[in-house]
């Protein structure tokens, strides 16, 4: 090696020769620094680590290969860094940073793939081996990435360095100085974080659906086309998430492996009814993800989907929210919409914006927000045991903007708007699996808004709902007057129904139970006005139902114990 020579502070450095300052603790309040100059070969290998799992089948993402490239080349981006970002796992991020890898394999000097898991320090500690000789054992952490690091300097250039799966903003922020160090270096990394504005991005989209349902036909063989419209629409249910439609090609092909026993149209009916991961959850597949050491996982379709979605690193406020949202729609919701059925929620703000930074969220038009049906599938499943907690603020937010007045219609007036909230109450009361005095008031206010806008089929499933949870609540509960109460509402909602389908004789059924309860309400409590008030309109009802049967004489005897109630309480 030529003479080097060097003159002024800092270190010393060149072509094979790495001078870095070696500090050993001799004891309290003395340190030793040792000047070491370590001379070692530059790596020759073009491979510093393992190469990638190269997917098999690439279908529709060839243009964006070079459009990748051209970022990484780019003069606007002096640090060469690029984020491969997608929120969702299993869109192809990972698979198009490997394709990356291997169609431009021969632009780069070196090469190295690092599985990111603790941290980027971390993971670029796992490059000592193939960079350097030994290190020695009193060196710290950062003593060895120091060095490591100025190898990296000194490698011939271009060089590319992929990092996968950094999901953590704080690990990017940690780590990311440490990626600018060394403009040798093309750095990729595949990340669900959507914002980060120190580093160029480059949006990952889910693969057309053409080439989605391509990639499906390579994995089932035995799909039939007269099944193409059906199968569009399992790939629109599942928000086109690339991984999930393999995952679903590969259970068809084991299902039917000898004969066809189980159709799209059986898978479809299956996800509306189960969801993604309970319709999946049968037999073992095979596939490349997720891994960290390149080997084929086989595993449930289940298990490797909900493995893509770590909750463990959000907070208490980000895991409720992200609960409302497993059971709202799958669509854009306004932040002006979930202000208003969510008032109570502290710094619901800050909570959405950092969701859609992490991923977890689609943000759209800057105040819009959506979920994966996907991610939905698998929040439901973790959140279980907790959903009916974090959602009852929303639910009692729907029920307050569904209220009505005595006569039925909607206190908000504005019905375009009342029938987003009941879509959205109907796509909650779905979700929710618990039973409880809100969620029965919810379907209550559901069966009224069908009834006002007359839509009777639909209010008496709502009307029928409604009674069942009421009933459950009283038989579990027969002295809380609140229940008890409920239920006697239900038997008139129901009453009331089937009168206007013309069901007489169920109506006036249910108007006798709602008596008898009325009855037993107020003989419990005579001073209570509203218990007084519902016996006087039960009575009415019952009125209602003898005249439309043609039971002039009984319909005059409620209707006189009617009035004498409601004088008393005129006269009160």
């Amino acid at each position: 090696m030529a003479q080097q020579t060097h003159s002024g502070s800092g270190d010393n450095i060149g072509g094979d020769q790495i001078n870095i300052d070696n500090q050993i603790n001799q004891g309290e309040g003395s340190t030793y620094i040792e000047q070491q100059f370590i001379n070692h070969p530059k790596p020759t290998q073009h491979y510093l680590t393992a190469p990638p799992f190269i997917p098999s089948v690439f279908e529709g993402r060839e243009e964006e290969l070079s459009a990748i490239k051209q970022k990484l080349f780019a003069n606007h981006n002096p640090q060469h860094l690029l984020l491969l970002v997608n929120g969702e796992g299993g869109i192809g991020k990972t698979s198009l940073a490997a394709k990356y890898w291997q169609h431009y394999q021969t632009d780069y000097k070196h090469m190295a793939w690092l599985y990111v898991q603790a941290g980027i320090a971390e993971a670029l500690l796992t490059l000592a081996y193939p960079l350097l000789p030994p290190f020695d054992e009193r060196w710290d952490s950062q003593q060895r990435l120091d060095l490591i690091l100025q190898t990296l300097a000194n490698l011939d250039k271009p060089c590319l360095l992929v990092l996968d799966n950094v999901n953590d903003p704080k690990v990017l922020q940690q780590g990311f100085l440490l990626l600018t160090r060394n403009v040798n270096l093309h750095i990729l990394l595949t990340t669900r974080i959507t914002h980060f504005e120190q580093a160029e991005t480059y949006k990952i989209k889910p693969l057309p659906e053409d080439s989605t349902i391509a990639v499906f036909k390579t994995h089932y063989r035995s799909h039939r086309p007269q099944e193409d419209d059906l199968l569009r629409t399992i790939f629109r249910h599942v928000g086109g998430n690339t991984l999930v439609m393999e995952l679903i090609a590969k259970t068809l092909a084991q299902r039917n492996a000898l004969e066809l026993s189980y159709s799209l149209t059986d898978l479809l009916a299956d996800l509306h009814t189960q969801g993604v991961l309970s319709t999946l959850n049968r037999h073992a597949v095979t596939t490349a993800y997720p891994g960290t050491d390149n080997a084929l996982r086989q595993d449930t379709p289940e298990a490797i989907i909900t493995a893509m979605f770590d909750l463990a690193g959000l907070g208490e406020a980000e895991l409720a929210l992200l609960s409302v949202f497993s059971v709202l729609p799958a669509e854009n919701i306004g932040y002006s919409a979930l202000k208003t059925l969510l008032p109570a929620s502290a710094d619901l703000d800050l909570s959405l914006v950092a969701l859609a930074q992490k991923g977890w969220l689609d943000r759209e038009a800057d105040t819009d927000f959506k979920i994966s049906p996907v991610i939905q599938d698998v929040v439901r499943g973790k959140h279980h045991s907790r959903l009916g907690d974090d959602c009852s603020n929303l639910i009692n937010g729907l029920i307050e903007q569904l209220a009505y007045d005595s006569i039925g219609h909607i206190i908000c007036k504005d019905y375009q708007q009342a029938a987003l909230w009941a879509r959205y109450a109907e796509s909650v009361a779905k979700a929710i699996p618990a039973a409880g005095r809100s969620l029965a008031v919810l379907y209550e206010r559901l069966g009224n808004f069908y009834e006002t806008t007359g839509n009777l089929g639909q209010a008496l499933e709502y009307f029928e709902e409604y009674y069942r949870l009421s009933q459950a609540l009283h038989a579990d509960y027969p002295d809380d007057l609140d229940f008890k109460h409920n239920l006697a509402i239900s038997y008139s909602k129901l009453g009331e129904t089937h009168t206007a389908l013309g069901n007489l004789a169920h109506a006036l059924a249910y108007f006798e139970e709602y008596y008898r309860l009325g009855q037993a309400l107020y003989a419990a409590y005579p001073s209570t006005v509203s218990f007084k008030h519902g016996l006087a309109v039960s009575y009415s009802k019952l009125g209602d139902a003898h005249t439309a049967l043609g039971n002039l004489a009984q319909a005059l005897e409620f209707f006189e114990e009617a009035m004498k109630l409601s004088q008393e309480l005129y006269a009160a």
